[in-house]
């Protein structure tokens, strides 16, 4: 066999054995569980271990989903005089606090911190909930929701790191019922908020949620699993939509807030949901 065809020969093999590498399907995710008599704790415990890809996947998804979110509570501030200061300068700028007070800093001549103060302070009732909103969504969205590779966790914590856990909401409570109480935010904004960000990037973000959500929940249910990269596959609208604004709203709802009803696309989700948190009966 001449030298060119052996080539040849081992070049058609190779390829042949990388094709068939590729089309199986690979793990984004395996779970191992250890009792509690072999963790030596009292629920037992898991050991999550995620890809490097499945990590850069999740990450993005909800580096875009709190972009998105940011985007659409900018877009809620009556002073657009104001807004288009702040706002560019603070997706600009990704280093920066976008609530921390810039005074002094220009943008396109226009002072920063001049522009947050009237957002903030001036006619509260139109500005000041989606300001802190946007402010506080870009800051997640500056956060890897995974920033290790192998999580050791128990049970428990992947319950409570599931969906609305996902969100971390303790930042938004505050802004978010002050923009309640001033009457710049309603309740069912935040839902409202969470479908448009669906139809903006749904097949763009709704497999990795759903990927993240299963590994969870197999240490959360004890199961030693394993989860693969299943092309397509995505979150039902209303299970997406709960993963998102429940993360939003889960802190308001602990203040009695709840009882508003929430828009039409989520409202009958948002009712099983409550209930089955034990946040209404």
């Amino acid at each position: 066999m001449s030298r060119f065809l052996r080539r040849a020969t081992v070049t058609v093999a190779l390829t042949a054995a990388v094709s068939a590498s590729v089309a199986v399907p690979a793990n984004a995710w395996e779970n191992t569980y250890q009792t509690h008599e072999e963790a030596g704790s009292s629920e037992g415990m898991c050991t999550l271990e995620f890809t490097a890809k499945e990590q850069e996947n999740i990450n993005g998804a909800y580096q875009l989903l709190f972009e998105t979110m940011a985007d659409l509570s900018a877009d809620r501030l009556k002073d657009r005089a104001s807004a288009d200061v702040w706002y560019p300068w603070a997706k600009e700028n990704p280093d920066k606090d976008p609530l921390a007070w810039h005074l002094g800093t220009k943008y396109n001549g226009k002072d920063v911190g001049d522009a947050q103060r009237k957002l903030a302070t001036l006619d509260i009732s139109k500005n000041s909930g989606p300001y802190h909103m946007a402010g506080t969504y870009l800051r997640q969205s500056r956060k890897p929701i995974l920033e290790d590779r192998t999580l050791k966790i128990t049970p428990a914590e992947a319950g409570e790191m599931k969906g609305a856990g996902a969100v971390k909401t303790g930042d938004l409570v505050a802004p978010g019922l002050w923009g309640i109480i001033s009457g710049s935010l309603k309740i069912s904004d935040a839902a409202d908020m969470a479908g448009e960000a669906l139809n903006k990037l749904g097949p763009r973000i709704q497999p990795t949620i759903k990927s993240y959500e299963k590994a969870l929940e197999s240490c959360e249910k004890r199961q030693s699993s394993t989860g693969k990269i299943k092309e397509g596959s995505s979150l039902d609208t209303d299970q997406f939509v709960g993963v998102v604004a429940g993360g939003v709203l889960g802190g308001l709802a602990l203040l009695g807030l709840i009882a508003v009803a929430v828009g039409p696309l989520v409202n009958d989700f948002f009712t099983n949901f409550w209930k089955n948190a034990g946040v209404i009966r």
